[in-house]
Order: C-alpha cells, then structure tokens, then sequence
C-alpha cells in the first residue's frame, strides 16, 4: 500500500475580538431586522402606552394636605420646672422626635377623628371608643417631617378627597397643640400642688421645731 505523507497543520492565530467590519456587517443586520418588524415594534409599544394609560386612569387620585408647626422650645417644662431651652442640642432633638412621633398617637389621632366627623358612634349607643381599624386607617395616611435647621414640623395626610386631605392636617395640628397645651398644664398644676404640700411640710416642721425649741427653754430655765 502506497503511503501519503500529510504535512502537519500549521498553526493559525485568530483574534477573540471583532474587527471593524465584523461590527458594521452587524450593525446593519440588526438595522435591517428592525426595518423589516417596524410595524410589529410600534404595535407593540402602542399596546404597552394604551394599557398604562388605562391602569393609571383607574388608579384612584391621592391629594396631600400640609399643615405647618412652630416649635417653642423655650416653652418645654421638665417636672421640676426648669425651662427646656437652657437644654443642649440633643434635648432638643429629643424634644422634637418626641413630639413627631405624639403626632401618631391616638390621643391626638382619636380627636382628630371625632372633631372631623370621620366615625360617628351607632345609634343605640353600644359603642363611643373610636374602633382601632379607623384609628389605623387614619394614621396610615399621616406623615410628619421636620424642615431642616428648623423647629418647624410639616404634619401631612394623604387621602383620595383634597378637602379631607387639608382638613384632616389642620386638625391633627390644632390637636396636637391642644394635647400639648393640657399636658403641660396638667404637668404644671401637678408641680403646684407638689411644692404646696412641700411647702406645708416645711411649715409644720418648723412649727415643731420651734415648739420643741420653747420646750427645751423652759425646761431649762432659759425663758424668764
């Protein structure tokens, strides 16, 4: 048998990058591809803007009321009775985050409710506690933020009527100021009633005082 001798392969380098004109054939292929389906890709985004459109105009609309808040933090009254404006930065920006977060409580919250009309008590009177799912509802469109460098409180509510939307961030603002005004002076009037039994204590301390003093004279023969 004959023998046919095969010259070995020589090797060939080729480059794991396109080259220019690999880049350009592909380019114009895609250009070509997307000339050809031009109706199908219009067709297309019509149909995506026309079903966006649709579920936008179902969504129902939201309206937000804001109501605005001037801290004083001079007018801030511990128990025993130093004013809070001779604090430090920080009891400040503790006195402020406590006073956003009373905003949610339902001390403010359940007035709001009851002032504005939003939950009426049935008629047979079974019920006058706001129940805790209108507390809830109500609560969950409530927004309060501080405006930087500022002892201003913006108190936002968000609802789908722009009449209860402003109605509601007012009152919660007008609560809010009610509740601190009757905390505070339940706190001062507690404060008064402290340093008058104090100071009745005091009295009769120094009554007996004396009157042991007198007593210790006479015994004495100290007092003619």
């Amino acid at each position: 048998q004959g023998v046919t001798a095969i010259a070995p392969a020589s090797p060939k380098w080729s480059s794991c990058f396109a080259t220019e004109p690999a880049i350009s054939l592909t380019l114009v292929g895609f250009w070509r591809a997307i000339r050809r389906h031009t109706w199908k890709i219009a067709i297309f985004v019509a149909v995506t803007l026309l079903c966006t459109g649709i579920i936008l105009l179902r969504l129902p609309k939201e309206y937000e009321g804001t109501a605005v808040i001037r801290l004083d933090p001079s007018s801030q009254v511990d128990v025993v009775g130093n004013q809070g404006g001779n604090g430090n930065q920080s009891n400040m920006g503790i006195m402020l985050a406590t006073d956003q977060k009373e905003i949610f409580t339902p001390a403010v919250v359940t007035r709001t409710i009851l002032k504005l009309g939003l939950w009426h008590p049935p008629a047979n009177g079974s019920s006058t506690t706001v129940p805790a799912s209108i507390v809830a509802k109500t609560t969950g469109g409530i927004s309060v933020s501080q405006v930087r460098g500022t002892y201003l409180l913006n108190v936002s509510y968000r609802c789908t009527s722009p009449r209860q939307a402003a109605a509601v961030a007012n009152a919660l603002a007008e609560q809010f100021i009610e509740h601190e005004y009757e905390t505070r002076n339940s706190a001062l009037v507690s404060l008064s009633q402290y340093m008058r039994q104090q100071i009745q204590e005091l009295g009769e301390r120094m009554k007996d005082s004396q009157l042991a003093l007198n007593a210790f004279q006479r015994e004495n023969n100290r007092v003619n």
